[in-house]
């Protein structure tokens, strides 16, 4: 039987956003797949939310930063897992022999075509894990053509955009419209 990873190391905020996204991917990919297909690694704690049979693997740190430098790396190397899904953050920026194939979403661009508006912290990090994490993945899912475009736009690496794929965020098809309150046209 396969097994695969999903990092939700980063899932402990509240949820909105792109804790939203990752919580409900995982959800649906465990009700597909069967928990005891996956191994979900979380910080500290297990994510709630998720439904029961999966093997949890819970870091001993909070901080991104310590997940990815420190933790991470050695923890997938080791996992015997067939692949990985990041869908908060990119892959740690140096992977060590043996870690599974990774796919990771991409979400915006923004700490690099607007980085006045994004704080230094997230721009200091993901200008450090995305430039080598896009260097060898199975796959970079990002949300939209457009992002997909400015991701290759940014980082023009050869053979990434055979390995870019779009995948919207939310539900599709997208729900049928609720009927208007009466009076509203």
């Amino acid at each position: 039987m396969a097994r695969y990873g999903i990092d939700l190391t980063a899932c402990w905020r509240a949820r909105v956003g792109m804790v939203t996204h990752a919580v409900a991917l995982s959800q649906a990919l465990l009700a597909l797949g069967g928990p005891e297909s996956f191994t979900v690694f979380s910080s500290r704690e297990r994510v709630t939310g998720l439904p029961h049979g999966y093997e949890a693997v819970l870091s001993p740190h909070r901080h991104e930063v310590a997940n990815k430098l420190l933790w991470f790396p050695s923890v997938e190397a080791g996992s015997e897992l067939d692949a990985i899904l990041y869908p908060y953050w990119p892959p740690p920026p140096r992977r060590r022999k043996g870690a599974p194939p990774a796919a990771f979403f991409v979400h915006d661009l923004a700490f690099r075509l607007r980085p006045d508006e994004v704080p230094w912290q997230q721009r200091a990090y993901l200008g450090t894990v995305l430039p080598p994490a896009l260097r060898n993945p199975a796959a970079v899912l990002v949300p939209s053509l457009s992002t997909g475009s400015d991701l290759l736009d940014c980082y023009p690496y050869p053979g990434l955009a055979d390995r870019v794929h779009a995948i919207p965020e939310g539900p599709t098809p997208l729900p049928a419209a609720g009927a208007l309150p009466e009076g509203v046209e």
